[in-house]
């Protein structure tokens, strides 16, 4: 799913550039699948393949961070957008709230 600009305002930045590198994570899961595929079938993969195969941990791990972290963001997001209980909104811009809580400290 590739990100619009119309996306990118609704989303965030933030939310958008984890979602462009869950993509081509998820990219690179399917062709270590295929070669997985390709090598059971008897096929002989070349070192470049072997190592990308080897990788396929640090994919699978960093795809369920990045998803972990969206999840977080798109929740923090929706909190800091939110009005208070008195109808008032926030005193902070919301886009603080996501980078406190995706990034561990504030922009202020």
């Amino acid at each position: 799913m590739a990100s619009s600009p119309v996306s990118e305002l609704s989303d965030g930045p933030v939310l958008s550039i984890i979602g462009k590198h869950l993509l081509a994570l998820h990219k690179k899961h399917s062709r270590i699948l295929q070669m997985e595929e390709s090598r059971t079938k008897g096929k002989t993969l070349n070192k470049e393949q072997e190592e990308i195969l080897r990788s396929k941990s640090v994919v699978i791990t960093a795809i369920d961070e990045l998803e972990k972290l969206q999840g977080s963001c798109t929740s923090v997001d929706a909190i800091a957008g939110s009005p208070r209980d008195d109808g008032e909104m926030r005193s902070k811009p919301p886009w603080t709230a996501v980078d406190d809580k995706c990034f561990g400290g504030s922009v202020d």
